[in-house]
Formats: C-alpha cells, structure tokens, sequence
C-alpha cells in the first residue's frame, strides 16, 4: 500500500509499525484483521501486538537471502505450519 520496500532494519521497523496502524485502524473500526507478512525478528513482532500467531514455517529459503538469515523463530505460536505449501 505504502510502496515502501525498504528491506534495511530501519525499514523493516517502519514498515511493521505501518501494517500495526492499518490494522489497529480496522480493529478500531469493528473489523476482524488478518495480517500476512514476513516479519523476521523479534523486534518487528512485538511492534506488531497480535491475538493469534499462526507459524507457516514452509520455506527454508526466502527470496530475499538477507530476511532468511536474520530470521528469528517465534517464541510464542498459537499454530505451527511446517508443511510444504503444496500439501494443501
């Protein structure tokens, strides 16, 4: 929506900080919100304050190589995903 592909920390931080907003905004207004998006680190999760974390650990590889090595793994999932994709 922001076409803002900033993949740098910084980057990452705002644009986790920009998707709690648009979503906050939603809620606010009586919606239900789901949110699907790579968040990689602890730090971008918790700027992102979430009922339910559902884990779709498919990929081993991202696109991007720089997201897959600073990945961090959840500490707290509701649901756990490490099916491949294509099993569903």
């Amino acid at each position: 929506m922001a076409s803002e592909w900033d993949f740098s920390d910084e980057g990452r931080d705002r644009q986790s900080k920009g998707m709690r907003t648009l979503a906050d905004f939603e809620k606010n207004h009586g919606r239900f919100v789901i949110c699907d998006f790579v968040c990689p680190t602890k730090a971008t999760r918790e700027n992102f304050d979430v009922d339910i974390v559902i884990w779709m650990d498919t990929n081993k590889e991202e696109r991007f190589g720089d997201t897959s090595k600073l990945f961090q793994n959840p500490d707290k999932v509701h649901f756990h995903n490490i099916n491949s994709l294509s099993d569903f």
